[in-house]
């Protein structure tokens, strides 16, 4: 049995390895993607004013036919810097980074297509959760994502050591033969953080399918009642308003615009305790004519599966403790591409000493 777990560990990693390193490289790209982009741009730094948004989304609706602001949030990083997601006739959809104090628009790119307009962390991000693929791609990640932790499990019921070899296990002395160093760091970086690796692998595997699990892991309810429409509509800054009245501590993350087929503005928001610590998962519906809410989502009041669905994300990022459970993530990036780079250094250098005794061997008998 154990040969058998040894064989399926070693070829699940060559025939994958190269996906899983390209996910951990992307991975730890992104652990702190948002301050690094924001900080490239040299915004003011101040907070959003909605009513300064509303000004800029005005502005850019009216600067050609056809063109709609759809959402806007915030871009996660340095406070102010604000996303509109745009779509314009014929065009595929763009965001448009705007100063939320003064109005500025800082930079426009790309939302998926075409890919050479697409930020640098948005083609690092499509990367890392579709291959640039779209939904196959998507599949594709899970999948990798399931072998990851059938691979990284059986590792570590391999490298368990027994009772007293721990500490040798974990601080290999250093070895002459090629094969026995690649081994024994293999190991030991394997011990060290395999069962955080675990929950980031199952974790980002479950992500991929939110949607077909909604048994296990339904989505939050949101039931609402729509307004008849006449022809008057609240400004989003009003809309959110009525958030921040319903949610005072509140900080709000994104603003979904009214549409003739949703009549309303979709506000979320974070509270203080949520797990996740940008977007957060508090959601409030208002009414686009009339300024009532519709419905409410609190996330500090949610079932026990709503908190497990919405606690995939905070969990793989890291995001969910701050700045140190995100360092946590980047260390099992890191520890990921380790365990790779040794694991191809050591079937490599089986691959030499078992050649060089083939040669033996040959030469031998050929005397």
């Amino acid at each position: 049995m154990k040969a058998a777990f040894r064989i399926c560990h070693k070829y699940l990693g060559l025939c994958l390895g190269a996906l899983w390193l390209l996910q951990a490289l992307t991975g730890m790209l992104l652990v702190f993607h948002r301050e690094l982009d924001d900080a490239s741009l040299h915004a003011s730094g101040r907070a959003v004013n909605f009513a300064v948004v509303d000004q800029a989304v005005a502005r850019i609706e009216r600067s050609a036919p056809a063109t709609r602001v759809v959402e806007y949030f915030a871009s996660g990083g340095v406070e102010g810097q604000t996303d509109l997601l745009v779509d314009r006739d014929g065009a595929a959809r763009e965001v448009v980074r705007i100063d939320g104090a003064t109005g500025d628009i800082l930079r426009t790119s790309a939302w998926e297509e075409p890919r050479s307009q697409l930020g640098v962390f948005r083609f690092v991000l499509l990367i890392h959760k579709q291959l640039l693929a779209g939904k196959v791609g998507e599949w594709l990640i899970g999948l990798s994502g399931v072998f990851l932790i059938v691979s990284v499990a059986l590792g570590l019921k391999l490298a368990w050591p027994p009772a007293g070899q721990w500490r040798a296990a974990l601080w290999p002395r250093r070895a002459k033969a090629p094969v026995a160093r690649a081994f024994a760091w293999h190991r030991a970086l394997g011990l060290c953080l395999a069962p955080f690796a675990l929950v980031v692998a199952i974790t980002g595997s479950l992500m991929t399918w939110t949607s077909e699990l909604p048994a296990a892991l339904p989505t939050p309810a949101m039931n609402h009642a729509v307004s008849a429409r006449d022809g008057r509509m609240i400004s989003s800054a009003a809309a959110v308003e009525v958030a921040r009245r319903l949610y005072p501590d509140a900080v709000v993350a994104i603003v979904s615009m009214p549409s003739a087929r949703r009549p309303w503005y979709s506000i979320r928001l974070r509270q203080p305790g949520e797990l996740r610590q940008i977007y957060g998962t508090t959601q409030v519906r208002v009414d686009a004519d009339t300024g009532q809410p519709l419905a409410m989502v609190d996330a500090l009041r949610m079932s026990i599966s709503d908190r497990m669905f919405v606690a995939l994300y905070p969990i793989h990022s890291g995001e969910w403790g701050g700045v140190t459970t995100r360092l946590l993530a980047l260390v099992v990036g890191l520890w990921l591409t380790g365990t790779i780079v040794f694991g191809v250094l050591l079937w490599s250098a089986r691959r030499a000493r078992d050649g060089a005794k083939s040669t033996q061997r040959f030469g031998v008998s050929s005397a």
